[in-house]
């Protein structure tokens, strides 16, 4: 089986990296001051924080986070799984019975299941710019969801988006994802808008 470490470095001396930690998927807060992956090992798979300077990992998530694994080692810990504040955590849990998504605080706590989807494809959240929704792909289309909870709504009806490629521009006006469309692959935006509907299958 595959090992994973995560280094850290100061950027004013790259080449003098060191050990933090055994986890893959990492990504750190705004501040600069704690790393958040997903922990490897018999036992140890989950969501775990730990400061960038060493020390203990804690361990934020109470039961194993499921990685979704493509050739690439996809996770459903996302790129873009931490809040753009940097208190909350997004990520999508899959089991037998079906898919839900999850926020978390940064900090420790208990998680709020956000939504329960009865398919078992991956839903990897991403943050809108304000911290006020989450985008993701589902079998049948495009969705935004409340961050704090309410129901999704969807932007785009078209299959086979691809999860993983979900992305908000900059102004949180627009989402971009990659679909599969007669054996080819195709970017394709959605406008989103507080009212209606958006535009989608337009060629980026």
């Amino acid at each position: 089986k595959q090992s994973h470490v995560i280094r850290v470095a100061d950027p004013a001396r790259p080449g003098e990296a060191r050990t933090l930690v055994r986890g893959n998927w990492q990504m750190i807060s705004p501040d600069g001051g704690t790393v958040f992956y997903i922990g490897e090992g018999p036992g140890e798979q989950g969501i775990y924080a730990v400061s960038s300077d060493g020390g203990a990992p804690v361990r934020l998530t109470p039961s194993r986070v499921h990685a979704y694994e493509y050739q690439s080692g996809f996770s459903t810990l996302g790129p873009d799984a931490l809040a753009p504040d940097g208190r909350s955590l997004a990520y999508s849990v899959r089991d037998s019975a079906g898919t839900s998504l999850f926020t978390l605080p940064a900090t420790g706590g208990e998680s709020r299941r956000l939504l329960r989807l009865d398919s078992t494809e991956p839903v990897v959240p991403v943050w809108s710019p304000d911290g006020s929704l989450l985008a993701y792909a589902s079998e049948d289309g495009l969705y935004v969801i409340p961050a704090e909870g309410g129901s999704p709504r969807k932007l785009a009806a078209l299959w086979e988006w691809q999860g993983w490629t979900v992305r908000w521009s900059p102004d949180g006006t627009h989402l971009a994802a990659l679909r599969h469309a007669s054996r080819r692959s195709r970017v394709c935006q959605a406008r989103h808008a507080h009212r209606g509907v958006g535009r989608a299958g337009i060629g980026w």
